[in-house]
């Protein structure tokens, strides 16, 4: 990861006024730090018991080490949190006054956390991962417009954007993640956004997620997942549903076309566009994580010797329309653009 100062147009977005009582969040955090942390040692404890089980289960049914690679990626995932959650303290107690570097030491906290799940995934799950397009990251600011159909894809972006580049990315991120102490704790220490699925835009989150375009560093982006919520044939049934409900033909008649996505829910991603005007935008698109949908599908071997593809595509401010229907439009060209990608590039059979 680059090594770069935070510059102070950085540390303005540490101003964004809290999203919950800090009483809700200690909460929170009293019972999933003891959660994780408890409930990790009784996994390494029982490891002499569950990896013979697992073996069996795998041997019986023809699952190349399907369990096994679960179980191993199980203890590397509550190894992690357990150290961070210790970095995280250590960092804490040893923050100072200077702001400025408390912020980019957790940056570089969350940067190996996350690459650490991920090395480790790779390799205990024998992934192949090709990227296209890495070098349209170099530099910054941008804003990252990625695919989302796998818990999984969340490391993307952390691994192939800030580890990689050192771009400083401000998430906009589902609230269900904050029962990760790891994410609960560095990620609210860090200028990100956490959102509730289900809230149909609500100004409040809008204005939450516009806020985080605003004065972007050269080495600094903003993250989203335009669909809001993993990608599923049944939910996209839902999706097209609710707007036709809604009556707009235009919007319709555009969602439809899709295949492997969803919608772009239009309120965060044109707030951000409108914020962070003269920025230039970043689709990441990928495939070979279709198979990992749920964690029940890792535990079939829907991960086993895949290849994770990713493609990357970098459109210049100059090119960003100006006006919000215009935009609507585009991003909405943007998306079919990655759909017919995804259409071309995903693995021709799923694992069962």
């Amino acid at each position: 990861m680059a090594d770069q100062p935070f510059t102070a147009e950085s540390a303005a977005v540490w101003s964004l006024p809290r999203q919950e009582s800090r009483m809700r969040t200690y909460r929170r955090r009293a019972v999933s730090g003891p959660t994780f942390l408890l409930g990790g040692l009784l996994a390494f404890a029982l490891a002499p018991v569950a990896y013979p089980v697992a073996l069996g289960v795998d041997i019986a049914g023809r699952r190349r080490m399907a369990t096994v690679r679960a179980i191993a990626m199980a203890h590397v995932y509550l190894a992690c949190e357990a150290a961070g959650m210790a970095a995280s303290a250590w960092i804490w107690l040893t923050r100072g006054s200077d702001r400025e570097r408390f912020l980019e030491r957790n940056f570089r906290l969350q940067c190996w956390w996350a690459g650490s799940l991920f090395r480790a995934g790779v390799r205990l799950f024998g992934l192949r991962v090709e990227v296209e397009g890495d070098e349209l990251l170099r530099g910054g600011p941008v804003l990252v417009f990625a695919r989302h159909v796998s818990p999984i894809d969340n490391l993307l972006p952390a691994v192939l954007v800030s580890d990689a580049h050192g771009i400083r990315l401000r998430w906009v991120i589902n609230r269900s993640l904050l029962r990760d102490p790891c994410l609960d704790i560095v990620g609210n220490r860090l200028p990100n956004c956490f959102v509730a699925a289900g809230t149909g835009d609500s100004e409040a989150e809008i204005r939450r997620v516009q806020a985080l375009g605003t004065n972007l560093g050269p080495r600094e982006g903003v993250l989203i997942f335009p669909e809001g919520a993993l990608f599923s044939p049944s939910r996209l049934e839902r999706v097209l549903s609710r707007i036709a409900g809604s009556g707009d033909e235009r919007l319709l008649a555009r969602a439809r076309r899709l295949r492997n996505l969803l919608p772009p829910r239009l309120g965060g991603a044109l707030a951000l566009l409108e914020a962070a005007r003269g920025t230039d935008v970043v689709f990441l698109a990928h495939t070979g994580l279709e198979g990992a949908t749920e964690y029940r599908n890792i535990l079939r071997g829907g991960l086993i010797e895949r290849t994770v593809r990713v493609r990357i595509w970098r459109v210049p401010a100059a090119e960003v329309p100006p006006s919000r229907d215009e935009r609507t439009e585009w991003l909405f060209d943007q998306w079919e653009q990655l759909d017919a990608w995804v259409s071309a590039n995903q693995p021709a059979v799923l694992p069962r």
